[in-house]
């Protein structure tokens, strides 16, 4: 074989060589643009929230959450229950309930003006708010408002809910977040009126003793009121 030969046919084997080799290139570039694709100009990274954030210690928005409405049936119907002596109980029960609340009612006014006979008490179809000597605070842990008593005072809401209490506090319950005054949560259950008594108490440390054993006597046995 001539050496002009040799040399022609060893160009075309290098040209081919080099074409394979460009091919090559553009196969892994696409392979690599296909599995980490360019993120879109402008998107945000996705991110989620410290799990066990909670609000405010705020039982206003917990009373909100647990007053809805009964859960319906499926068939669009108000659930109920019957027990086996043929009483009715969900809704039916909490009504009664509701429909005898003057009797809680008159039993808890009483007791608030034997100790705070100038107290503001504000009754309501099944609930009641009393507050004396009382004063807005700004709350450390959460930078809210909220009322809470001065010294002598006293703040208390309370509520009939529907079922037994199904809030994110495990009750009854003590806070702590407080500096100036102490905060009580109660929700007892009664199972004859299928419904709880909501009741959040704010008292200062001079708070007089018998009144608190007398008061959280009362909640715990709100049901023979009713």
């Amino acid at each position: 074989m001539s050496q002009r030969l040799r040399t022609r046919l060893n160009g075309t084997t290098l040209s081919a060589l080099s074409g394979a080799a460009s091919a090559l290139v553009v196969l892994s570039a696409t392979l690599l643009i296909s599995v980490n694709p360019v993120a879109a100009e402008g998107a945000k990274p996705a991110h989620n929230l410290a799990e066990g954030d909670n609000p405010a210690l705020d039982e206003k928005a917990l009373q909100d959450e647990n007053s809805g409405a009964a859960t319906p049936a499926s068939n669009g119907t108000t659930s109920s229950n019957t027990t086996s002596n043929g009483t009715a109980t969900g809704v039916a029960a909490s009504d009664r309930a509701v429909a005898n609340w003057t009797s809680l009612d008159s039993i808890v006014e009483k007791l608030i003006r034997e100790y705070y006979p100038k107290a503001k008490i504000k009754p309501g179809a099944d609930k009641i708010y009393v507050e004396y000597k009382a004063k807005p605070y700004i709350l450390p842990s959460t930078n809210k408002q909220e009322q809470g008593p001065d010294w002598g005072g006293v703040v208390i809401d309370m509520q009939l809910q529907k079922g037994p209490y199904a809030g994110v506090h495990q009750v009854p319950k003590k806070f702590n977040e407080y500096s100036f005054y102490s905060v009580e949560l109660y929700a007892p259950y009664s199972q004859k009126y299928d419904c709880h008594l909501l009741t959040r108490i704010c008292y200062p440390f001079d708070v007089p003793q018998e009144f608190l054993k007398r008061f959280k006597k009362v909640v715990e046995d709100f049901e023979q009121y009713l």
